[in-house]
């Protein structure tokens, strides 16, 4: 079950947004571009075998294979990683770590690494001194 807020306490807004966006589907993969007339094809880049979903990046894409092991050893997870793995909140910091060491959203989402709480916090006011500065 997603916990939501209690879950998302401590993390950055930029980490929430994607949480969210994965929960949702609504987030920049091939699928969901294609659907919303923004990509030419629903098929994944990085494998090039199947459309491109939330299930397809977290749960099967071949060229994620090693970051998904990763996740896997640290969540203590037996068997195959499954979507279900975005709602439970001792999962939560893996999951950014995966997202994080897949690049898949660093063009769209920057840097994505679990940061110890107050670290997020001060990396967000540092980029909002940036653009503004």
């Amino acid at each position: 079950m997603f916990e939501g807020r209690k879950m998302t306490t401590t993390l950055s807004r930029r980490q929430k947004c994607i949480l969210i966006q994965l929960r949702t589907g609504h987030i920049p993969l091939q699928a969901y571009l294609h659907r919303i007339g923004k990509a030419g094809t629903p098929i994944c880049q990085q494998c090039h075998e199947e459309e491109e979903t939330v299930s397809h990046y977290v749960c099967r894409c071949r060229a994620y294979r090693e970051q998904r092991r990763e996740l896997r050893r640290s969540t203590g997870e037996r068997d195959d990683i499954s979507w279900g793995i975005l709602g439970r909140k001792e999962t939560i910091r893996q999951v950014l770590k995966y997202i994080a060491d897949t690049k898949r959203f660093e063009e769209s989402h920057r840097d994505l690494t679990p940061k110890i709480q107050g670290e997020a916090e001060q990396e967000e006011q540092r980029l909002a001194d940036e653009i503004w500065a």
